[in-house]
Formats: C-alpha cells, sequence, structure tokens
C-alpha cells in the first residue's frame, strides 16, 4: 500500500473512532460549561499546565491547539490561564461544535493535523497533547505547527526513552522482559495508528534544521486507568479517582529518579527568537532551556530567520 493511501486510511479510521453522536456532544457541553471537573478533566489539565510559563511571557499572543477533539478541553484550560485568543482543532466537530454552542470555546475549526489549513505565521503558538503520537507522521504535525505558528510551539507528547544517551537501566529491563513476554516495545492504539514517541534530541534537530533560536524540556509522569469510571468521578483531593491517580504518580516518579522507569511524557518548547523572560519563567517552571548554535553560513543572508516556517 502506497504511504499517502496509509496515510488516508489512517485518518478515516481517526475519524471514526473519535465519532460522537451530537445529542450526546451537547449534553457534555452543557455539563462542561457548567462547571463540571471531573478527575480524567485536570489529569489533562495537569499536562496542559506545562504551557502556563508561555502564557506568562506572552500574555497577548493569540494560540491554536492541535488534536483538541474533547470539547476543547486544551483550549479552554489555556483560556482561563489567560490566553485571550485561541482556536481549537481537531479532526472532527461534533464535539467542537457543542463546545462553541454552548460557550465554553470561544473558536474552533476542524482541522487535520498534518496538514493544516491557516497560512502561514496565522498565530502566535501552537499547543499539541496526546495528538501528535496518534498520527500516522507525527513529526510531521510538529513542522505545520512552526509553520502556522509566528512565536513557537508547545509539544507534550509520550517520552521515546529508547534514543537518549547514556543508556540506562530502562533500557535493559524494558528489552528483557520484551523478549520475555514476545511483546513488540512498537505499539499500536485503538484507532490502529502506530503510537510514535518524542525525544529531545529530535525535536532539538527539527529547531536546528529550521534555523531557531532555543529550545526547552520538561518530563512528567502520567498513568491512564484501564478503568475510565474511576476518573469520571467529579475531581476533588479526596476523590478516590485522584486519590488512585497520585499513587500511581508517585511510584512512577520514584522508579524514574532510581533509573527504573522511563518518564511518560515530554513537555518540549520550541522558540522560534530567544526570549529572556520567557526563559526565567520556564526555568522557574522546572523546564532545561537550551540556546541553539547559529547557522554561521546564513549570516548576512537574512535579517528575519523567524520568516522561517
Amino acid at each position: 500500500m502506497k504511504t499517502e493511501n496509509s496515510a488516508e486510511l489512517s485518518y478515516e479510521i481517526q475519524k471514526q473512532h473519535h465519532a460522537f453522536d451530537a445529542d450526546e456532544a451537547a449534553k457534555n457541553a452543557r455539563e462542561l460549561q457548567g462547571g463540571k471537573v471531573t478527575v480524567d478533566l485536570w489529569r489533562h489539565h495537569r499536562l496542559a499546565s506545562l504551557a502556563i510559563p508561555l502564557i506568562q511571557s506572552y500574555p497577548e499572543a493569540t494560540w491554536v491547539t492541535v488534536g483538541d477533539g474533547k470539547w476543547g478541553w486544551d483550549a479552554h484550560y489555556l483560556s482561563t490561564q489567560g490566553v485571550k485568543s485561541i482556536t481549537a482543532t481537531d479532526i472532527t466537530e461534533e464535539r467542537l461544535k457543542a463546545a462553541k454552542d454552548v460557550g465554553y470555546i470561544s473558536s474552533y475549526s476542524v482541522e487535520n493535523a498534518e496538514r493544516l489549513s491557516f497560512a502561514d505565521a496565522s498565530f502566535d503558538f501552537a499547543f499539541v497533547k496526546d495528538c501528535a503520537s496518534h498520527c500516522p507522521r507525527g513529526y510531521v504535525v510538529l513542522y505545520e505547527m512552526l509553520r502556522v505558528a509566528r512565536l513557537g510551539i508547545v509539544v507534550v507528547e509520550p517520552y521515546d526513552p529508547r534514543i537518549p544517551l547514556p543508556q540506562n537501566a530502562v533500557l535493559f529491563i524494558q528489552k528483557f522482559f520484551c523478549k520475555l513476554i514476545k511483546r513488540n516495545p512498537d505499539t499500536f492504539n485503538q484507532s490502529a495508528n502506530y503510537v510514535f514517541t518524542f525525544s529531545e534530541r529530535e525535536i532539538e534537530k527539527m529547531a536546528l534544521g529550521l534555523h531557531h533560536q532555543a529550545v526547552a524540556f520538561r518530563h512528567v509522569n502520567d498513568h491512564n486507568t484501564k478503568n475510565p469510571a474511576e476518573y469520571a468521578e467529579s475531581y476533588s483531593t479526596e476523590a478516590a479517582g485522584y486519590k488512585s491517580f497520585m499513587k500511581q504518580i508517585r511510584l512512577r516518579n520514584m522508579l524514574t529518579r532510581l533509573g527504573l522507569n522511563p518518564w511518560g511524557r515530554v513537555g518540549a518548547v520550541i522558540l522560534k527568537e530567544h526570549n529572556a523572560s520567557a526563559q526565567r519563567a520556564l526555568e522557574a517552571a522546572g523546564f532545561t532551556y537550551k540556546l541553539l548554535p547559529r547557522n554561521p553560513y546564513l549570516k548576512g543572508k537574512t535579517d528575519n530567520l523567524t520568516s522561517l516556517p
């Protein structure tokens, strides 16, 4: 099968997998607008909060969220953190339309994450969380985000523990158990997509190839229960689902610090231009900020490197 046809098949399966009854979508949207916050929604907010340092550093910036099909959860959350103009996007429309109809989000667009319809530099920032990992060409999503974002992007996606060096006990343990149970470490999800994982080095090379000036990284652990009802209850620190989640996070954090378990998510920022204020905010939030080397062969050949996609 040709690559193009394989990708189109993946898009169609995604649409079918995420299709949602319009009446049910509207019901859930009304509950969200009414202030309903489940443990699962709080869990997603926890990951989306990695964008807060940039929101604080660029208070007037415009944003777009990519693959934000769950009623624009990310767009709504970022707007509560200070974003004044934000557009939610996803490959399906039902839940986004329902969310906009009740005022939960202000703007949306039906988009394929690998070929966004927006013009270059249509927004200041683009944000993606757990979407690029489900696309047939995950890194194409990030390149598209860089094209439509004038200042930079924020990426929160599954972490690839097999790329970073030096290697640690994680890789040995993974290889041992995968062989023991005859399991392939490369995985596929229910919507028939290969699950992309991302690393600092690959993202850094993307930025270098496009002559952008800075990257920042922070790692976090996450846990998605096999029992959806556990996270469906209303969020509170006394909720059973919250306590179960935090127990798993404490365990994973301990194992990660001992070198026995990889981080679950990488939070990555690419800035097209270095910003000292953003650097301070990101570092204060636990990010490692890195200025990238400038290409000496471009000196004098362009006055505005940020015009590159």
